[in-house]
Parts: structure tokens; sequence; C-alpha cells
């Protein structure tokens, strides 16, 4: 009696055994796959761009001689160039700039007196949202003036918008301020300008 007893117990475990050897190994199941959401990266506002502006610009003028006195000119359109390099760090973007532009505004006092063409070197900052930079700017301004042969130098400064309307096109609308004196060769007078541009911009970034 206790010999059954004894031996029950390995004859279940043997029959099991069988049993399982009979029906197979059991097929493993792998997991379902993990999704993961990558964002996509932010847009790189780093490197080398040039393009084309055109613009309005609202000056006025005063002058040592009375020949002016805050007196204004007709606004004017113009068109340029610029181009420059930016480096970013995190959502800072900086960078400089050189800019020239052709205007050809007539001062409305004195006919054939007119508006000339603006150079421009600034330093930009500004901080990204993804694919829209706003910015900051402040450089220096040339500017010559025909019919008495100014040449104006002075700061320049603004405040813009961009947007990258694609990796390489960058689409941007701008208001830039110059306050501008300089004195003229033929007469001897001193003339201040100040004035005042809006301009819309687009750029190819490298």
């Amino acid at each position: 009696m206790r010999l059954i007893q004894f031996t029950a117990p390995f004859a279940i475990l043997a029959l099991s055994a069988g049993a399982a050897l009979a029906t197979g190994p059991v097929p493993y199941t792998p997991p379902p796959p993990v999704t993961v959401y990558t964002a996509p990266a932010a847009y790189d506002w780093s490197g080398a761009y040039v393009g084309l502006q055109v613009g309005s610009m609202s000056p006025r003028g005063s002058s040592t001689a009375g020949s002016a006195n805050d007196d204004p000119f007709d606004s004017s359109s113009g068109f340029g160039v610029f181009g420059g390099y930016q480096w970013q760090h995190g959502g800072l973007v900086f960078g400089g700039e050189l800019g020239y532009t052709r205007f050809d505004g007539e001062f409305v006092n004195f006919p054939g007196f007119f508006i000339g063409n603006i150079a421009e070197a600034r330093a930009r900052v500004g901080y990204a949202f993804d694919r829209v930079l706003v910015s900051a700017s402040l450089g220096y301004a040339s500017q010559t003036y025909s019919g008495a042969s100014y040449d104006l130098t002075g700061v320049t400064y603004g405040l813009g918008v961009d947007y990258a309307a694609t990796d390489s096109v960058v689409l941007g609308l701008e208001y830039v301020v110059r306050n501008l004196d300089g004195g003229s060769v033929g007469i001897g007078d001193q003339l201040s300008v100040d004035d005042q541009s809006v301009r819309l911009r687009v750029s190819f970034h490298f």
C-alpha cells in the first residue's frame, strides 16, 4: 500500500510529460510592436542666405542752412538686395547682414533733389518659434542724395518677422528707421534726415 502511494505522483508526472511531448512545443507569440511618435525637427535658421527686397520710404529732412526745415520728401519705393549669415543656439538666432537698396524719391520743395542709394550693415538677433523668426536689428547706414551731392551716414534699427515657407525659401516683413546726417560737397550745408521704411523680403537659405 505504501509503495502505491509513493509511486503514484511519479506516474502522474510521467503521464503529463508524455502528453506535452505528444502535442509538441507551444509556439512563441511575440508582443505587438510599440509605435513611438517622433516629433519633426524644428526648422534650422543657421547658415548663409541671400535675397531680394522691395519697400517704401518716407523721409523728412532739416538743414543747418535752412534749405530744409523738417520738410518731407515724396514717399518713394525702392528695390534692393541683401545677404548675411546666421547662427542658432536653441531658440536664439543671431548674425550679420549687408544690404543695398535703390530709391528715387524727390524732395518736395526742391525739384531735382532726389533720394539716392542706401547701403546698410546690420547685426540681427531674434527668437525662433520653429518656422517663424521674430527679430530686431541695429547697424550702420550710408545714403546719398543727388542734386546737391549729400553723403549721409548714421544709425539704422528695426523689427522684423520671417516665415520659412520651405526649407530654403523664407518670406519676411520688416520695419526700419534710419537717423542720418551729413554735409554737401558743393554747398557746405549739413542735412539731417529721419526716414522710415516698410519692406517685403524673400530670401534663399543655404
